[in-house]
């Protein structure tokens, strides 16, 4: 996407270089990263390396797209910048954001081995999303967070999976991969009792309980 907006933007092609940017905000960042790390942000605790890392990545595609979308929302643009917390600033940033460059840095980001990797496990989430709401026109299940898989997976995919918290990537309470031929998705109610803070279902819980990673976060919030 950056480099597809970089190239419109070059040959003056606004219209081109906009529906880029709103796609990839629309279909990468809304339907797939936020609604996947939105738990971090929100459960984790403010110590927690992960919930770091994530924000991190918000930051960068934060900077990236308002210095993008600066020549065509450019009063937006211009308080986003001026508006942003002060973690989120550094010292070679301009105080404006048309002082700012693009800063084409979008070729290093290229990984034909990562990008094929994560075909695969996208591949399996749309399988995944598709079977629950399926589950869910049926009025078997209301939250994903209700379901607990099983996924049978091709050889190839299952080992783009591995090192992964595909529970966490589906948006459902657990999620076990079983090698098979074809991809396929089953799905049955989760066992136990909700988490009262991040509403995930785990079988050693108690009703108005919380999980263990919700119980050491209120801990050191306490």
């Amino acid at each position: 996407t950056e480099i597809a907006v970089d190239r419109a933007m070059a040959a003056y092609d606004f219209h081109e270089a906009y529906q880029q940017l709103l796609k990839f905000v629309t279909n990468d960042l809304s339907a797939l990263f936020f609604d996947v790390r939105k738990d971090r942000v929100y459960c984790d605790g403010l110590k927690s390396r992960e919930r770091a890392l994530t924000l991190e990545v918000m930051a960068t595609i934060l900077s990236g797209l308002t210095r993008r979308l600066a020549p065509i929302l450019v009063f937006t643009c211009e308080e986003v910048w001026r508006a942003r917390p002060k973690t989120l600033c550094s010292a070679q940033d301009k105080p404006s954001i048309h002082l700012e460059d693009f800063d084409h840095r979008a070729d290093s980001y290229l990984n034909p081995t990562l990008a094929d990797k994560w075909s695969k496990v996208l591949q399996l989430r749309r399988a995944v999303l598709a079977a629950l709401e399926v589950e869910r026109a049926e009025k078997r299940i209301g939250s994903a967070m209700e379901a607990a898989l099983t996924v049978i997976a091709p050889k190839e995919i299952k080992e783009a999976c591995e090192g992964l918290d595909m529970a966490e990537l589906c948006i459902t309470s657990s999620l076990t991969l079983i090698d098979g031929e074809a991809l396929e998705v089953n799905v049955s109610l989760a066992q136990g009792h909700k988490c009262q803070r991040c509403w995930n279902i785990r079988p050693a819980l108690n009703a108005a309980a919380v999980c263990p990673r919700c119980e050491i976060v209120l801990e050191e919030c306490a």
